[in-house]
């Protein structure tokens, strides 16, 4: 399994983008998946919008600067991926490191992606 591991805090313009391109692949690679989620706080619909995700996301309140720790030691997946709230990782980039991953079982221990793209830019 993996976990997915996300901090966020008032991602709600961003959040969907970035999880309906990360959960596409995830579902495309047949791979077993959860998403981690830690939020700050927000006073944005970020938690919402977290949750229409359903029962994959688990979504928990957190101190800044905590969060990848409490969401990390709250994660059942053999390997983490850290992804960010407010990225868009290309496509095609995206589906080659995870299959990868996949494939060496977790042997690829950081991402070669370098074309992140603010979803700001995006939208």
């Amino acid at each position: 399994m993996i976990s997915v591991i996300m901090t966020t805090y008032n991602a709600g313009r961003t959040i969907r983008k970035a999880l309906e391109g990360l959960t596409s692949v995830l579902s495309e690679l047949g791979a077993d998946y959860e998403i981690v989620a830690t939020d700050n706080e927000s006073s944005d619909n970020t938690v919402e919008v977290l949750n229409e995700f359903g029962a994959r996301v688990k979504v928990m309140k957190c101190t800044r600067g905590l969060g990848r720790h409490v969401a990390a030691s709250m994660s059942r997946g053999d390997y983490l991926l850290f992804y960010d709230a407010d990225a868009y990782a290309n496509r095609e980039q995206l589906y080659n490191f995870l299959s990868t991953a996949i494939k060496k079982r977790g042997r690829v221990l950081a991402s070669p992606l370098r074309r992140l793209h603010s979803l700001q830019e995006v939208l």
